[in-house]
Formats: structure tokens, C-alpha cells, sequence
């Protein structure tokens, strides 16, 4: 289903107590048959770095996010050692299916036994990417899969940001971050990220600073209602995850990681049972519907650009010669979106392939609250040029 939907990569842990239950001594076939699954499919592996092992580490209290009791992190010397070996050993081992390799999973938000501590952070990530790069030289590898990135309401993120600054920089090729619910403002926010990784790549000399990957972007459709939460519904999730999609495209973001793929619970009320692209029974939501059609439709297209009107109307052009795409919504009054002035319309489509007719006088198309349109468009001038002739600024 994964691979009928388009998608090209699998986000999942390799669990290192799972791996190593003898000092030393590996066992791989569980993700053996994953990889050979994935590979026959075609889908990219990326694989997350990120536990603890009880032959190395100590329980501790949980905190943040964790609250029940845990194992530390690897902070140790020995522990350091052991998981950098064992790093090696993974990327190693399953080099044949090119994983993209990930240094932990938001070890500044509560996945860093017992404390966040960035310091500890880099000095395992260091440790192990140098031990990787030692091993497999080729290996994609990537971190920190921060929680807090760059936005309007923290333009500062401390751990980030020291991540960025750290030696760090010199080995990763990708800064990977999460995303959540697909802000209006995500475009201006992978342009801070870059900002700081450009700043700091030529602090360091580095001669081609690492990329920016989003490693997770979801949005639940269970729990309640808030600020934060407005619409905990399938159409509304589908809407969302879409928008973040061309958002991150736009933004020159070459990997885009869907949280979650199934539902990991039934409790309607329960937030975190909710984010799955599919239900627990795995019958599709609308959101996976959205995808393919994204997907299927678009493959091979390029973000020529994207703008906003004062009216909050967003509009992206699509295009593979000799066909232009717009997609488009409105952030302020979703009710109907405007057509640009002389564009000739050949079809209109919703975010799941359904034909659409405009409003009697062509002017306008009425669409459901929060959702985007597909505009194809009759054989038009250059798609640049149509850039410069919608209203608004650019993303």
C-alpha cells in the first residue's frame, strides 16, 4: 500500500537492544526481511539510530515525553563506544539498500534519557558518524530529527542551533527536523534553517554545508479540539499533510516523512492513537487517498513557484511541459478560491481526483473548508511568466 501511494521512503527504528543482546554479537534478520521487502518495492529504507541497551546503560526516571522509567542515553564512554561500533555494524551490514542513516530521534524533546543535554548529543553523533564514515564511506547520514526547529514563535532554537555549530556539521548530510500540522509559514522557516546551516558550514570551512530533510510532518485526526488542533477530522489531516508536502517541495526539501503510516490505536480521544495515514485495520483515510493523487498525478513536476494574496489565497504553479498546474487554497476565507485573470481552465479537480465545476461565472470555484484545488490548464504562455502575473508575495 506504501508503494501504491507513490511514496519512496520508510522511516522506522533499528533497535539496538533488539540487535545486540550479547556484547558484540549481532543479529539482523528482523530487518533483514524488512529491508528485502522494501527494496522489492522500491522504497528507501531510513533508518533511526536512536536507543539505548541495558548492557550498556542504566535505568533512570522518565521526564518530558518519556515519563515512565527508562534507560539513560549512551553517555558513558563505554556506552559511546559500544553504540558507535554497533552504528558501523548497522550501516555495514545493510549497505546493499543504501539506507539513509539517522542519529537519534528528537533527543531535545524528551527522548534523551534523562535529560536533554546537547553536549552529550554531539559527542555520540560524532562518535558514531566518524565511526560510520570509517566504515562505509558512501553512507547517508543524518540527525538531529529535532522537534524544535526554526519558527515564528522560537526563531532561536538552542539545541538546534548548537547542533548546527557543533563539529557535527562536518559529517552529517542533512540536518534532519520535524514539522507538525504544515504551518502557512514553513516555507520561511526552512529558509531560517538553511540560513543558520550556511552560516555555520562556512564558519567551518565546509565546502558543501548538509541539506535540510523533514523526517517527520503529521497531523492527528483523534484527541480534542484547541488552538493548535482546530480540526481533528480525515479531511482536514488530508489538507494538511498535503499542504505541508508542496510546501516542503517548494522549499527545496528533498525528503518529506509522513508521521504516522497506520493508526497505533482505536481510542478516538486519544491524540496519539490518530495520525496514521491508514486506520488500524489499514482501510485507507483520506489522506492516503490525497497522496496518491498527488502522487500518481505530479510525479515529474516541477515547483515553478508559489505565492500568497493579500486575501491569504495560496497558489502553486506545477509544470511538466507541455502541461501547467495550479494548486491552490485560501488560508483567510477558504469558502471559494479565486481563478487568476486570464488563464484558461481545461479541468478542476479536488484533492482526491473528483472533477469540480466553477462557479456559474468561471471566476471562482466553491471547495470545503480548509482544502486546495488542482487547476489544469489549457497550453499556456511560459509557466515563469505566470508566475510573475498572480497577486500576491512570494512564499
Amino acid at each position: 500500500m506504501i508503494a501504491a501511494a507513490g511514496l519512496k521512503f520508510s522511516r522506522l527504528n533499528v533497535h539496538w537492544p533488539a540487535t545486540e543482546k550479547t556484547p558484540g554479537t549481532y543479529d539482523w534478520s528482523y530487518y533483514d526481511r524488512i529491508a528485502a521487502r522494501l527494496r522489492a518495492r522500491n522504497i528507501r529504507p531510513l533508518f533511526i539510530l536512536g536507543d539505548s541497551n541495558p548492557l550498556y546503560a542504566p535505568a533512570v526516571p522518565g521526564h518530558g515525553t518519556l515519563t515512565a522509567p527508562t534507560l539513560s542515553a549512551p553517555t558513558t564512554s563505554n556506552a559511546l563506544r559500544a553504540f558507535s561500533k554497533w552504528a558501523a555494524a548497522v550501516a555495514t551490514h545493510f549497505a546493499p539498500y543504501d539506507p539513509i542513516l539517522e542519529l537519534w530521534n528528537e533527543p531535545d524533546r524528551g527522548f534523551w534519557p534523562p535529560r536533554s543535554d546537547v553536549h552529550q548529543y554531539v559527542a555520540l553523533a560524532s562518535s558514531a558518524c566518524t565511526a560510520i564514515r570509517a566504515a562505509v564511506p558512501q553512507a547517508t547520514i543524518i540527525g538531529p530529527a529535532a522537534a524544535l526547529a526554526f519558527s515564528n514563535a522560537d526563531p532561536h532554537p538552542p539545541f538546534l542551533e548548537a547542533v548546527i555549530a557543533s563539529p557535527l556539521i562536518r559529517c552529517l548530510d542533512a540536518i534532519s527536523v520535524h514539522y507538525y500540522v504544515g504551518t502557512g509559514e514553513l516555507a520561511r522557516d526552512w529558509q531560517a534553517l538553511r540560513r543558520a546551516i550556511a552560516a555555520a558550514a562556512a564558519s567551518a570551512g565546509v565546502q558543501r554545508p548538509p541539506n535540510a530533510v523533514c523526517t517527520e510532518a503529521g497531523f492527528s485526526t483523534g484527541g480534542a479540539k484547541s488552538f493548535a488542533h482546530p480540526l481533528p477530522n480525515e479531511d482536514a489531516q488530508a489538507f494538511y499533510l498535503i499542504r505541508a508536502t508542496l510546501m516542503n517541495l517548494y522549499s527545496a526539501v528533498p525528503i518529506t516523512i509522513l508521521y504516522d503510516w497506520r493508526d497505533d490505536g482505536d481510542d478516538p480521544g486519544n491524540r496519539e492513537h490518530r495520525y496514521g495515514l491508514v486506520r488500524r485495520d489499514r482501510s485507507v483515510k483520506p489522506a492516503y487517498r490525497a497522496l496518491a493523487t498527488l502522487t500518481g498525478s505530479f510525479s515529474g513536476y516541477r515547483v515553478v513557484c508559489a505565492r500568497r494574496s493579500v486575501r491569504g489565497q495560496v497558489t502553486f504553479v506545477l509544470d511538466r511541459r507541455p502541461q501547467t498546474t495550479l494548486v491552490t487554497w485560501n488560508e483567510l476565507h477558504p469558502d471559494a478560491l479565486a481563478l487568476p485573470p486570464g488563464v484558461r481552465v481545461k479541468r478542476l479537480t479536488d484533492l482526491y481526483g473528483n472533477v469540480l465545476a466553477p462557479a456559474a461565472d468561471g471566476s471562482s470555484v466553491p471547495v470545503p473548508m480548509d482544502s486546495a484545488i488542482y487547476v489544469d490548464l489549457v497550453e499556456t504562455a511560459e509557466p515563469d511568466a505566470l508566475c510573475k502575473e498572480l497577486p500576491g508575495r512570494p512564499l
